[in-house]
């Protein structure tokens, strides 16, 4: 049995350049819930017993950064959530940006520079006495406050605004899911800054330390590596990343091979795990790594994007793309540990994020109807993406995902259900070609059919697809396509869920239930197609 793992509140790191608002919103932020606060300027302040005008006056910069660089290491001895407002270089250096990085996200408050400046000339600010500096400093240190994953825009509204935003995106309960497998269960930890606590959540999953081989892609190596980085190596372990270029097209045989030559050059052994840093993509080819390197290597899975976080990083099914299909060559081969850090999910393109809300309403039309109606109610919340509405929604899809799959592994029967949408859906990506639909686009469309489907059968109302499409368009997903029908029914005939030669249809019953037909005759399927 896995150990239920409770995460406390990450703390948050507020970082930008002098003037842009850190102390005073800290301030607000640890009042509205209620932790407690970090001035840095203070802390060294209250060390050196100078002001930071007069350690500037006699160290000189060189002697604050050193102080503010203790002051920073001081700050991991820290007990219980804080806020922590940040000196403006805080983060130049390396070491602080790891030591921060490992308390949890690091926001960025992004100002004009000119509102920067008249904030903070004439401040008593050691740094803010020219103009001409200030601008340039400032120029100097703007693409690294770029660089951090998680960007607020602080220029405008009332520090109690722009709090209680911040909180609502950043802030709520950590949850587990148990999968509970007869041989290896394990945990889902979903978890608002999460990503922090990956290296100490690894070691605890896999009962040791050593290395470990990180796949992901260079977008997301860019904007979460140093994160995932600072997490691993502080709790001891010695990481490798491998990057592989973005899109279904990498879920290949040759990709699997190039990842095969990285195990070996890092001396990879059979104990060593492989993570996957990324969505569905990355997820399916390193486990597919992980499933066949050395016959099996513990994998674990690190998604970042909805569509992963609620369906392919929970399961087991592991896979590459084969010219005639989508996932024909895969294994089964469940990871020792899911960490799932909602707060990805503010830098998703907003299309990837439309694309796994049809998975998450999927979840609902196959098993749960109180989803179902919670992603209606809710769904202006989840479009801003509020980590409070977002964690027990990823968690509930996860409950339901690990109900089925501890039932049936390696898909006899039961598991079966959660392809609702998922045959024609697949038809149209391989049809259309790997990347030109996102697999939530093609699910969504795929969820419609198969439920006009169940109505000319007689399986379920109208009324149920009429409110099917009705939350798939709210949500910005489509719901038909204008591809060849032929060509369609050509590529189904390939899935690799065919049963004795025929297609296991997934059918909506009503909301929450489902049943699989098979001998839907052809003609039908065409006239829906070409309707």
């Amino acid at each position: 049995m896995p150990s239920a793992i409770v995460l406390a509140p990450p703390t948050l790191v507020l970082a930008g350049f002098m003037g842009a608002g850190k102390t005073t919103l800290g301030r607000e932020l640890a009042e509205l819930l209620g932790w407690r606060f970090v001035d840095l300027d203070e802390e060294i302040a209250a060390g050196a017993g100078m002001s930071i005008a007069e350690i500037f006056q006699v160290e000189g910069e060189a002697g604050f950064r050193r102080r503010e660089s203790e002051a920073i290491a001081n700050l991991s001895a820290a007990t219980g959530p804080a806020i922590v407002a940040t000196g403006g270089g805080a983060i130049v250096a390396e070491t602080n940006r790891a030591r921060l990085h490992a308390l949890g996200p690091i926001l960025h408050l992004a100002c004009p520079v000119s509102l920067l400046w008249k904030r903070s000339a004439g401040q008593g600010r050691p740094l803010a006495t020219q103009r001409a500096t200030f601008h340039a400093r400032h120029a100097e240190r703007e693409s690294l406050y770029r660089s951090l994953p998680y960007q607020i825009r602080a220029g405008g509204g009332t520090p109690q605004d722009l709090a209680r935003r911040i909180a609502s995106r950043f802030v709520a309960p950590a949850a587990t899911v148990q999968v509970q497998l007869p041989e290896r269960p394990y945990d889902i930890v979903v978890a608002p800054g999460g990503l922090a606590h990956l290296g100490t959540l690894l070691q605890e999953a896999l009962g040791r330390r050593g290395r470990c081989l990180v796949v992901s892609h260079p977008a997301i190596w860019r904007r979460y590596g140093e994160i995932v980085q600072a997490a691993l190596a502080g709790a001891g372990w010695k990481v490798q990343q491998a990057l592989v270029p973005a899109g279904e097209p990498t879920k290949s045989l040759a990709q699997v091979r190039s990842l095969y030559r990285a195990l070996l050059a890092a001396d990879s052994e059979r104990q060593d795990p492989v993570l996957a840093l990324g969505g569905g993509v990355v997820g399916d080819l390193a486990g597919f790594v992980a499933a066949t390197y050395l016959r099996g290597v513990p994998f674990v899975q690190v998604p970042t994007t909805l569509l992963a976080q609620i369906d392919s990083s929970v399961g087991g099914k592991v896979g590459v793309n084969l010219p005639e299909g989508k996932n024909l060559a895969g294994a089964f081969h469940q990871p020792r540990l899911v960490v799932t850090d909602p707060l990805t999910l503010l830098s998703l393109p907003r299309r990837e994020f439309r694309s796994g809300l049809a998975e998450l309403i999927k979840y609902g039309v196959i098993a749960d109807p109180e989803l179902f109606e919670a992603i209606e109610r809710d769904l202006g919340a989840i479009a801003e993406r509020r980590a409070a509405v977002l964690v027990p929604l990823i968690a509930r899809a996860c409950e339901i995902k690990a109900r089925i799959v501890a039932a049936d592994e390696r898909e006899a029967g039961l598991r079966r259900i959660l392809n609702f949408g998922h045959t024609l859906g697949h038809a149209i990506e391989t049809v259309s070609g790997y990347g030109v639909v996102l697999h939530g686009e093609g699910v969504a469309i795929g969820m419609v059919f198969a439920a006009r489907l169940g109505a000319e059968l007689e399986l379920c109302d109208r009324g149920l697809v009429d409110r099917l499409v009705a939350l798939l368009e709210l949500a910005g997903l489509p719901t038909g396509t204008k591809l060849p029908a032929g060509l369609l029914l050509e590529a189904m005939q390939r899935d690799k869920k065919m049963t004795a030669g025929r297609i296991v249809w997934i059918l909506p019953e009503c909301l929450g239930s489902v049943q699989a037909v098979q001998d839907v005759p052809a003609s039908l399927l065409r006239t829906l197609l070409e309707g």
